[in-house]
């Protein structure tokens, strides 16, 4: 929330990075608790999903955004 709401805290060069490390460590917590409680199928599954959907929305990228 400081990164997005307050420019000066994204601007300088060490607490950006310590506010980006926070904030992914606190988010992969939470992402591996909410997954204790899903069976490991069905995570593995949304796991295998979003990475087709990483994989299909990239290549759309490279191929629509080319200049002739």
């Amino acid at each position: 929330i400081a990164l997005y709401c307050f420019n000066q805290c994204a601007r300088k060069v060490p607490r950006n990075y310590i506010l980006l490390l926070l904030f992914t460590l606190f988010e992969t917590y939470m992402v591996a608790g909410i997954c204790i409680f899903y069976d490991p199928i069905i995570v593995l599954t949304v796991a295998v999903m979003t990475l087709g959907i990483f994989v299909a929305l990239t290549l759309f990228a490279f191929f629509v955004s080319q200049n002739p």
